[in-house]
């Protein structure tokens, strides 16, 4: 009689726990284009501990992520965005709380055939751009966001450094011919020796093995604590869209379960995974993202609204 209790004791506590029991089936992630290489990482991980979970990612341009989390076509689960901003506006009809998790940043990219690519540095960076022999170029603010935060940089960095001027000359000596549609398209032009510099984000950099300069906080679009400084910097320019305005903030990725996701325990399982130090964090880690560990908060009201096995990997940090 005693082992036939632990044995249904222990029947119940597998048919409890969201990582073990009634977390199999389909699952969906929404995410930013931008984390579309990461992602391709961490679901094969991800399948090689949870084969019971099918995932299936959409990814989308961060400001369509919204609209795909509203839409009971799209039927999403988990929501992960390069910009946390976004998923604060989700709160309080498509989800219950923000998770900040990693960041990324700006940083100013060539290669060893780079004019100067020995002695570029975080103090004489904007002497060698303006140099009259060397070429940079950066992607179409209207089609990659890589562009319009590299117009950011460029006033942020005619700001701080106090260098007026900077941000429009600097966009002059671009040749109209090596501004192409996609910021990857550029470390292809590097790689030719067509152009010599390009800003990229820090991932791209660590990624495709380029030489880098880490630029100053207050620069690099790195640091959430900045946000306030980064917006005083704003880039316009016209897309298929029509008119367009882009103000500077921090690169940094949120994440949340949707209040209606059709498969709760497979996203809490997924997330679990995502907010490991060994997981998903480590991931980032790999790949140039900075991540936080433990995963952050605003405050303690939002940590209550998380399943508890999720609690257990936040801190109150903003």
């Amino acid at each position: 009689m005693k082992t036939l209790s632990l044995l249904l004791a222990a029947l119940l506590l597998l048919a409890s726990s969201p990582c073990l029991a009634g977390a199999a089936g389909k699952m969906v992630i929404l995410h930013s284009e931008s984390l579309n290489y990461t992602m391709k990482v961490l679901e094969r991980r991800f399948k090689s501990k949870h084969k019971d979970i099918r995932l299936k990612r959409v990814a989308a341009p961060t400001e369509k992520l919204a609209g795909l989390a509203a839409s009971p076509k799209t039927a999403g689960d988990v929501v992960i965005s390069d910009d946390y901003t976004m998923i604060d506006r989700l709160i309080p009809q498509q989800a219950d709380y923000t998770i900040l998790f990693a960041r990324n940043q700006m940083a100013l990219c060539f290669m060893g055939q780079s004019k100067f690519a020995s002695q570029v540095n975080a103090t004489n960076w904007t002497d060698i751009l303006q140099k009259e022999d060397v070429r940079w170029s950066y992607p179409d603010p209207s089609l990659d966001p890589c562009g319009a935060r590299t117009l950011i940089v460029l006033q942020l960095a005619e700001k701080v450094l106090e260098l007026p001027g900077f941000s429009d000359a600097m966009i002059k000596r671009a040749a109209p011919e090596n501004i192409k549609p996609k910021a990857l398209e550029l470390v292809t032009l590097m790689d030719s020796g067509v152009i010599d510099y390009s800003f990229q984000y820090l991932s791209t950099a660590v990624v495709r093995d380029l030489g880098y300069v880490v630029l100053d906080d207050q620069i690099n679009l790195g640091d959430y604590h900045l946000d306030k400084e980064y917006s005083q910097a704003s880039a316009s320019f016209t897309g298929l869209g029509g008119p367009t305005s882009f103000s500077g903030k921090s690169m940094t990725y949120g994440t949340t379960i949707l209040a209606n996701a059709p498969n709760p325990e497979g996203a809490e399982t997924f997330l679990g995974f995502l907010l490991d130090q060994e997981g998903g964090l480590k991931i980032f880690e790999e790949r140039g993202q900075a991540a936080f560990f433990p995963a952050r908060t605003i405050d303690e009201t939002m940590k209550s609204q998380m399943p508890p096995s999720l609690q257990k990997l936040i801190e109150i940090n903003f």
